[in-house]
């Protein structure tokens, strides 16, 4: 590519930090103008490549939540089935072992609201160090699939 000379006037200490620069890198003034303009006018470009990406993130942060919200209301649904099935339970005693699953259940949730209330969560006793900086490591995402 055919290169054209231009003139520019900078400040003495730009002057002076950009030969610097040079100098110390073993690279050619011209070379280090070029490079620092290319970047200077690539960034402005960047913009919508930046904007596409947080679009992307916001789809899968929708598309995560969507997911949360279904694990939190199927846990909900085992739950009450869980402390609520009678199956096993003659029929004169199924009322009776309806009653207590229904007490169980409501002792559960007060526990859970209470557990909330407190800031208590499990994800900080056993998720958060798993991502630890000193602990985790991008290759253990790959062992596991």
């Amino acid at each position: 590519m055919k290169k054209r000379q231009i003139t520019i006037h900078l400040s003495e200490s730009t002057n002076s930090r950009i030969r610097k620069h040079c100098e110390e890198n073993g690279i050619q003034y011209s070379a280090f103008a070029e490079k620092a303009l290319s970047e200077y006018f690539d960034k402005k470009d960047d913009a919508g490549l930046i904007l596409k990406k947080i679009d992307r993130q916001t789809y899968l942060l929708r598309q995560i939540q969507a997911i949360v919200q279904l694990l939190f209301e199927a846990f909900g649904l085992w739950l009450r089935y869980y402390f609520l099935h009678t199956a096993d339970i003659p029929e004169d005693g199924k009322l009776a072992a309806w009653t207590d699953g229904n007490l169980k259940y409501s002792k559960f949730m007060d526990y859970l609201k209470r557990h909330i209330e407190d800031k208590h969560r499990w994800m900080d006793e056993f998720i958060q160090p798993l991502f630890d900086a000193n602990n985790f490591k991008n290759n253990d995402l790959d062992k596991n699939g």
